[in-house]
């Protein structure tokens, strides 16, 4: 297939802003690997009241027509009332309607997220014939408890009308795999460039959200530090992110913060994680045993994976974690147990350099974001 033989217009709705992961870390991404020859429009729902209605994101124009369900800021996000959440649902379907309407000459319409605001605009595709794409990167209906019996039920509408459903991890494969036409495309692995430095003293590193509801375990890291700490262990902790957690934890462990042994590093880019990751670092993933977590992928796992470096995380059944790492992974410990936590960090410490993490990790190349692109285009063409 040459780059010439394959010409699209595509129209994409997403949910979320650039402030969410699944827009600028998965589905820009996705794009980019079609963007050449194609006509493709983003339209967004963003966190903020005072939003631009453009911006520029990763060479994309990202269009704004409405608010997100939740307010999002850097740190947290706040939920709405159940009388303004149905009526911001009412006008981001009204509006993804209108736009649809507006943009009838597109024949391809991509769905971020299964959420219940695209339902009408995809049977507004069916009537018009045009093909429905749908890309779910989470269990929507879990993520919400409110909402959480309702969004069960309307979760099975929108992928039975879908032409097309891409997924994110082998749990949701096997989850959607009774609809028609299911693939597993992996989020696409940017390349990190690092330079090792493995004379340097042994640190720990976390990145991510800071949410101990969205299942990171952050809490869990942070006392098991305390824990080592108490024991006169001192091992260097750098968490990078934020979420609505963090204020918390910052005022809970300011003792280990003022000693220097646990570092706050706030919002990252992938210039900043680079630079952490050059450090004669272990990766820790404490995730939480919840459908959630085993419906997402794991960047923590796949940078671990893509630059070598020890991991540590729970075992999750059925998570991708499970799925790609072998039963014996030495990085695996029991899940939501602090005490297990702490003596694999010490462990690690002592002994990781005599491990071989190479031979766990040949999986990543699935992930590299050419691999992933290529794999994308293939399935589009074949739509058409």
């Amino acid at each position: 297939m040459k780059d010439g033989d394959f010409k699209m217009k595509m129209l994409i709705f997403s949910p979320q802003s650039t402030l969410s992961s699944t827009l600028t870390g998965r589905t820009l991404k996705l794009m980019k690997g079609i963007k050449i020859n194609n006509e493709l429009k983003i339209y967004c729902l963003h966190g903020d009241s005072n939003k631009n209605l453009t911006e520029i994101s990763d060479g994309f124009n990202i269009n704004y027509f409405g608010s997100m369900l939740v307010k999002k800021t850097k740190n947290n996000k706040e939920y709405y009332s159940f009388i303004k959440v149905i009526w911001l649902f009412f006008l981001a379907t009204l509006k993804e309607s209108q736009l649809l309407f507006k943009n009838l000459d597109y024949d391809n319409i991509y769905f971020v997220k299964n959420q219940p605001m695209h339902i009408m605009p995809a049977l507004i595709c069916k009537i018009f014939k045009k093909k429905v794409i749908l890309d779910i990167d989470d269990l929507e209906y879990k993520s919400n408890k409110k909402f959480c019996k309702i969004l069960g039920i309307l979760d099975k509408i929108l992928p039975s009308i879908s032409n097309k459903i891409f997924v994110c991890s082998p749990y949701l494969l096997n989850v959607y795999s009774k609809y028609k036409d299911v693939t597993y495309l992996p989020t696409p692995l940017e390349e990190i460039k690092i330079k090792k430095k493995n004379n340097e003293e042994k640190c720990i590193i976390y990145f991510g959200s800071v949410s101990i509801h969205s299942g990171h375990r952050v809490d869990l890291l942070l006392e098991s530090m305390q824990e080592l700490y108490k024991k006169g262990i001192n091992i260097k902790t750098y968490i990078l992110g934020d979420g609505a957690d963090l204020v918390n934890l910052q005022k809970k462990y300011s003792n280990l913060i003022d000693k220097g042994i646990i570092c706050f590093l706030g919002r990252y880019n992938k210039k900043i994680l680079s630079k952490f990751l050059e450090k004669n670092c272990i990766i820790i993933d404490p995730i939480d045993d919840t459908l959630q977590n085993k419906a997402k992928s794991s960047s923590r796992l796949l940078i671990a994976a893509y630059t070598i470096k020890p991991y540590i995380t729970f075992r999750i059944k059925d998570s991708i974690q499970d799925y790609y790492l072998s039963k014996n992974f030495p990085g695996f410990i029991e899940k939501n147990n602090v005490k297990s936590l702490s003596k694999k960090i010490l462990f690690f410490t002592k002994n990781s350099q005599k491990i071989n993490f190479k031979e766990y990790y040949p999986f990543i190349r699935e992930f590299y974001k050419k691999e992933v692109q290529d794999k994308f285009r293939r399935e589009m063409y074949e739509l058409k």
